[in-house]
């Protein structure tokens, strides 16, 4: 019998996929829509809202607020709680991608 490696089913295939294109995807928006600042700090309805005004113009699935905000804290985006809001530090919104703002 020749090894076949890991065959995972269609369905596992497809998620893994549309989350590696999420990814993508979110790399993209952080590129045009943030900046990294040592100062920075934005609610996590703040980014949130970003994301989702860029995913629609871009045509991109956005998804649920939780799976979002875990994957800004998997690249690294420290969560933090202050007396009024929840967010993340040393991250800012920039002015809007042009491509969003051409789509409105």
């Amino acid at each position: 019998m020749a090894a076949r490696g890991l065959n995972p089913p269609a369905v596992v295939r497809e998620a893994t996929a549309a989350y590696l294109d999420a990814q993508d995807a979110l790399a993209a928006w952080l590129e045009e829509c943030c900046q990294r600042d040592p100062r920075g700090f934005e609610t996590r309805a703040a980014l949130f809202d970003s994301w989702t005004t860029w995913a629609t113009a871009s045509g991109e699935h956005v998804g649920t607020r939780t799976r979002f905000l875990d994957a800004l804290e998997a690249r690294g985006f420290e969560p933090v709680k202050t007396r009024t809001n929840r967010g993340f530090r040393c991250l800012r919104i920039i002015a809007p991608s042009r491509r969003t703002l051409d789509d409105r």
